[in-house]
């Protein structure tokens, strides 16, 4: 059976009069809404943060829910998502693409962490992605169009409003990661100019910048007036910013934060009225989405048996007792301390004996992953600092001023440098000697050092990190569980040993 509605409907009523008007006339006028969904740099599928927060499964029923409500949606994300994570280290960010086809991702811009497997396995992995990928600046070097076949820009119709994304990637991406030769990063702010003033031509009334930029930038294009709204990554915080007339939205890192833009949207005029936006937490109150959960297990479950294949070889014990490890050099703390250098090409690494965990003694023989995640379970970037000589006395100085305390954390492990220090002498003043690479430390000097992104903060109390210029950020590090594992499978058999470069001379 039909049922015919009136043409007219009631919208006030008043003392003594009804005043009615034209449902068609109602329609007209009624803005258009439109929803982008907002995520970035996103590198697990499950959750994080102890199952507290995060996964992917939690975020497609939160969008599920939001689509009922606004049909008009989209699911975004800024970049960097394929690493690094110990799970991308295994199946090469099979499982990432997998998960996102999986929730439903309509539009993703590059990161420069999509290029740290290589050219070939990223071309791979956007084959396999079942939604677009932008990268306007990212460009192939033969053909000179964008690498890989991404798109530079792409255009969505919502009831007649045209709405024209445009997709850039950091041009530092080189610095960070592995694209190879064959591509070249141009400025991601002409290229944003160039493409949004083609999508104006074409007849878009909103232009969307998706970026993966750190938020200097990201301001700077704003303020050029070129978009409308700015949707982007390479920040892991919470942050939000205006520029011009342009808002800029992150949202965090690991799908913490699903962030929720609403634009409304004048039918007749087609112009951006306002937005309303929201950032969502995805938390453990939040139910899993039946068939994504189902693709999240079957990849968690291969993980399971292939962190317990074996990856290397100890021909020794490897000392990883908290009190060891907190008090004196190790030959546990020296070997990833060399990776730590190795794997930045820094002149000096430095890791915090409170960073190696298991607090045991590794027998020799087979190690799997698993080993390497238990030794290392915070899955710390790599970064690369710029320090002077001076400060770099004053951290090793705070390091050992605590190795009575087996509490303390701070001890340093470190590569490229060899010191002596006298724990008789007051704190703050007991080395004797320091060299690096058997050059006598010049205090006035520049040296660049490997650190956790911990450290390099503040954390375990060195301070005197904190501020200092970046050479390699959080944001373009590796994972230091990651260059591990990699390196204990390159190695092959590993029997480390603790050499002398720290010596306490009581």
């Amino acid at each position: 059976m039909k049922v015919f509605l009136p043409p007219f409907k009631l919208i006030q009523q008043g003392i003594g009069f009804i005043f009615f008007v034209s449902a068609s006339f109602i329609q007209a006028a009624e803005p258009v809404h439109i929803t982008l969904l907002q995520l970035n740099d996103v590198y697990q599928i499950s959750p994080v943060d102890k199952g507290k927060a995060g996964g992917l499964a939690r975020v497609a029923s939160l969008k599920k829910k939001i689509v009922q409500e606004s049909p008009h949606s989209l699911l975004i994300l800024g970049g960097d998502t394929l690493s690094p994570s110990v799970a991308s280290n295994t199946f090469k960010g099979e499982q990432i693409i997998a998960a996102w086809n999986a929730v439903g991702l309509d539009i993703a811009v590059l990161g420069n962490h999509e290029f740290d497997f290589g050219p070939e396995i990223l071309k791979a992995r956007i084959k396999e992605s079942q939604f677009l990928w932008l990268g306007a600046n990212v460009i192939d070097r033969v053909t000179s169009h964008p690498f890989g076949g991404v798109k530079a820009t792409e255009m969505r119709v919502f009831e007649g409003i045209k709405i024209g994304f445009v997709g850039v990637v950091t041009d530092d991406t080189p610095k960070s990661s592995k694209p190879g030769e064959g591509i070249q990063f141009i400025d991601p702010i002409a290229s944003t100019r160039r493409e949004a003033i083609r999508l104006r031509q074409q007849g878009a009334n909103i232009v969307v910048a998706v970026t993966h930029l750190s938020m200097e930038i990201d301001r700077k294009l704003a303020a050029t007036g070129v978009v409308d709204l700015i949707l982007g990554g390479h920040d892991h915080t919470l942050l939000q910013s205006l520029a011009g007339h342009t808002p800029i939205f992150k949202m965090g890192s690991d799908a913490r934060t699903l962030g929720r833009i609403d634009l409304v949207v004048n039918r007749k005029t087609k112009h951006l009225d306002y937005i309303n936006w929201d950032s969502i937490p995805v938390t453990d109150m939040t139910p899993d989405e039946p068939s994504v959960a189902k693709v999240i297990e079957s990849y968690e479950s291969k993980l399971a048996v292939l962190l317990d294949m074996p990856v290397g070889e100890t021909a020794v014990p490897l000392d990883a007792r908290q009190e060891a490890n907190r008090s004196r050099e190790t030959n546990l703390g020296s070997w990833l301390a060399d990776i730590y250098r190795y794997s930045v090409q820094a002149d000096v690494a430095i890791i915090n004996g409170g960073s190696i965990r298991s607090n045991a003694i590794v027998e020799a023989g087979k190690l799997t992953k698993r080993d390497i995640l238990t030794l290392l379970p915070f899955e710390n970037p790599i970064v690369k600092l710029q320090i002077s000589g001076q400060v770099l006395r004053r951290a090793l100085e705070y390091g050992i001023a605590e190795t009575e305390n087996k509490e303390a954390g701070q001890f340093p492990q470190v590569s490229g440098c060899r010191f002596s220090y006298d724990a008789r002498l007051p704190k703050g003043a007991r080395i004797t000697d320091i060299r690096i690479a058997d050059v006598p430390l010049d205090e006035q000097g520049q040296y660049s050092v490997a650190l956790n992104s911990y450290l390099a903060g503040g954390g375990d109390g060195y301070a005197m990190f904190k501020g200092l210029p970046y050479l390699i950020s959080p944001e373009n590090a590796l994972s230091e569980t990651a260059e591990v594992i990699e390196a204990l499978a390159h190695q092959g058999k590993i029997s480390p040993k603790a050499d002398g470069r720290i010596v306490r001379m009581n």
